[in-house]
């Protein structure tokens, strides 16, 4: 059975990618026949009390190597895909420019949900997010069609 890594904010924080993230993971995992347990990578800001189960997988939000590190675990785990969800704000660096680090390193496939889409999107996120995925996807990195977008 495949096994997805989420990228993500998680439950117990209080935020609404959090709550979505979670409801995800138990849908998908409840239409599986395989029982196991896909991991989440977790955002987790400076200060923030460890993590204590072994499929919520820590990531500082503001240590850019720690991106790099996390995609390389990934990478050598038995993770099939990766759903990133994506949201300004959570991520660290410029305009959450550390996510791309991760990008960057990652060599599963991966499968990005923009939550926030904004008139004109920043380039670099979209051509990574779709680069080694295929010629067919890149044409998706354009402005969208404003009839393809749902609010």
């Amino acid at each position: 059975m495949m096994r997805i890594a989420y990228v993500s904010t998680y439950v117990p924080k209080r935020c609404g990618l959090a709550t979505y993230t979670y409801h995800l993971r138990q849908a998908v995992q409840s239409a599986k026949e395989w029982r196991g347990k896909d991991p989440v990578v977790v955002l987790t800001d400076p200060g923030t009390d460890p993590v204590d189960d072994p499929v919520l997988w820590p990531l500082k939000k503001d240590q850019e190597e720690d991106y790099a590190k996390m995609a390389r675990k990934i990478n050598h785990s038995d993770v099939d895909v990766v759903a990133l969800q994506h949201e300004f704000g959570i991520f660290g660096g410029e305009a959450g420019g550390h996510i791309l680090t991760f990008i960057r390193n990652l060599k599963k496939p991966l499968i990005t949900t923009f939550h926030t889409v904004f008139e004109r999107p920043r380039a670099a996120l979209c051509r990574d997010s779709a680069r080694n995925r295929g010629p067919e996807r890149e044409d998706h990195c354009h402005e969208p069609e404003s009839d393809r977008l749902f609010a």
